[in-house]
């Protein structure tokens, strides 16, 4: 097995467990798992990137970075859209984000951003903004469920609760198949 094979393999384990899921048996971790706290996770989806990076470089680490004021706005081909991995599990957006950005080079081109998309899809009546806990929270409107958004109760490591919204593959679609609509608002 060369080097980069190995980096590939390295690379499929950690996108399955960034998406809950236990590369050797293929089966969903559980909710209690340490592998499945969302820091691990952000963990393994920032290494899966570097990796991936490496990986399409040839197996080399270091690539020269644009400054982020000489690097193009968020765009992503049709083609590039083909190659976005949508999850069967339901994602928080910023996963959706981590899989968005991965099929375009970070080193010259601005990443796309949580909030230019939740912003969109509150003006469009997907989110909605409730107080919850005395705190202002968006949350799926009826419109955003019938999309595949849904909010679930999760508790942070200090044991506070807190409301997150998952997309579903059918919402994940959605904001790709609406990528236009979502920058071009942001102008």
């Amino acid at each position: 097995m060369t080097e980069l094979e190995k980096m590939e393999h390295a690379k499929q384990y950690l996108d399955q467990l960034a998406d809950g899921i236990d590369p050797l048996t293929g089966r969903e971790l559980p909710d209690d798992t340490v592998l499945n706290q969302v820091r691990l996770s952000r963990c393994f989806f920032y290494v899966s990137d570097v990796l991936r990076r490496v990986i399409e470089n040839g197996g080399k680490i270091q690539r020269k970075a644009v400054r982020k004021e000489k690097m193009a706005e968020f765009f992503l081909s049709e083609e590039q859209k083909e190659k976005v991995e949508l999850s069967n599990l339901p994602l928080p957006v910023t996963k959706v984000l981590e899989h968005i950005n991965a099929v375009v080079d970070e080193t010259v081109m601005k990443k796309l951003k949580r909030t230019v998309c939740t912003n969109w899809l509150l003006e469009e009546g997907y989110l909605q903004e409730d107080i919850i806990g005395g705190k202002r929270r968006r949350v799926p409107s009826p419109k955003g469920a019938m999309i595949g958004l849904n909010a679930q109760e999760k508790e942070s490591m200090s044991g506070v609760p807190y409301l997150q919204v998952f997309y579903d593959r059918t919402a994940q679609q959605f904001l790709l198949d609406h990528l236009e609509e979502i920058l071009a608002a942001q102008e």
